[in-house]
């Protein structure tokens, strides 16, 4: 394997050489970008390299949405796929909360084997010429190149109703959106008085910037659920919808959990590792330590508010009746859900709670 670590300085090695080094002899490729910029794109198309390897070779190559990828990046992704019929370009569009999609990697097939390139750098001018930034290119046998692609091919099949054409409607709506974002971060970042625009690469690296911290902020999932009474109510019961669409558990399957109960001052409490064994009934059920050796109250309910950080990891705060912060919260729902027998369980994000909830130990 070899590592190269880029940085602005013209001299050292490149994303954008390493690529045009190992796509000479490659017969097929792939790569999965989470962002791109037109000026990105642009200069991968202008390499004569790429050129000459695009005439006999198909390559795939999917870009995400989540930030910086606007319409001139898709206009410019659709130009190279029309002057180079075997450029493949598809875009991803989820609407998964929490999570973004961002990989950088390539691999290229050769008749003697092949190489992956994976790093830091996104399909950007910056990313590919002038940010610092850190690549890997592994050289593979025949026989790892083809493990390589079977993964690469399930993964493109997993993720079919994901991967969009260009001109879907919905990943269009996306990229003019990001477009609004980038005009909004370059009216922030242009000087007083000053007459030339900042510089794409500038814009580009304060837009994924934006984004990690709207998702780390505002789009994880968050579930309020009101706590319903019995003998051992620490083993909270939860709706199917519930247990399925926010801790991910499949029926009969286990899933392994883990909790953190967070203070009122942002703190952690030790993790709370739980393993979900889910039945076909109407028990779905996980168990939180908060709740261990606290009477079930006699007038209204316990509520605990879960925040997912990853697709196995749980923050939690458990407020009982009396307590102000309980009040608020009820009263959010009272005001917003309607009542039923069964207690409620309702999915919103980090977002939505910072609104109503603004001092809650989640955002300390």
């Amino acid at each position: 394997m070899s590592w190269f670590l880029q940085t602005p300085d013209s001299a050292s090695p490149k994303l954008l050489k390493n690529i045009m080094d190992q796509c000479g002899p490659a017969e097929r490729g792939g790569a999965a970008f989470a962002f791109a910029s037109a000026q990105g794109v642009k200069l991968l198309g202008a390499e004569p390299m790429f050129s000459k390897f695009l005439k006999a070779s198909e390559f795939t190559i999917i870009v995400g949405l989540d930030a910086i990828t606007d319409t001139r990046a898709v206009d410019e992704l659709r130009k190279l796929s029309k002057s180079h019929p075997n450029f493949k370009p598809k875009l991803f569009l989820h609407s998964m909360g929490g999570s973004l999609f961002h990989p950088k990697t390539m691999w290229l097939k050769t008749s003697k084997g092949g190489v992956i390139i994976t790093g830091s750098g996104n399909l950007t001018s910056g990313g590919l010429k002038s940010n610092w930034e850190a690549t890997a290119v592994q050289t593979l046998t025949p026989a790892e190149i083809a493990e390589a692609v079977k993964s690469w091919d399930a993964w493109l099949k997993t993720h079919k109703n994901q991967i969009v054409d260009l001109d879907d409607g919905k990943a269009i709506e996306k990229a003019k959106a990001n477009e609004v974002v980038r005009s909004r971060i370059k009216k922030v970042l242009k000087k007083p008085g000053a007459e030339e625009e900042p510089a794409d690469q500038e814009v580009d690296a304060i837009a994924e910037i934006v984004e990690d911290i709207e998702d780390d902020f505002s789009l994880n999932p968050v579930l309020i659920a009101e706590a319903p009474g019995g003998g051992r109510w620490k083993q909270v019961g939860f709706s199917l919808e519930a247990y399925e669409q926010f801790f991910g558990v499949t029926l009969g399957k286990k899933k392994h959990v883990r909790f953190y109960q967070v203070n009122s001052d942002g703190s952690l409490e030790p993790v709370e590792n739980s393993e979900s064994v889910a039945v076909k009934s109407k028990n779905y059920r996980f168990e939180i330590r908060a709740a261990q050796g606290l009477p079930y109250p006699k007038k209204g309910h316990p509520i605990v508010v879960f925040e997912k950080i990853s697709d196995s990891d749980f923050k939690y705060i458990l407020r009982m009746p009396g307590n102000p912060e309980h009040t608020l919260i009820q009263d959010f729902l009272d005001k917003n859900y309607s009542k039923s027998r069964a207690k409620r369980r309702i999915q919103i994000t980090a977002g939505d709670l910072e609104k109503v909830w603004p001092t809650a130990p989640f955002f300390h």
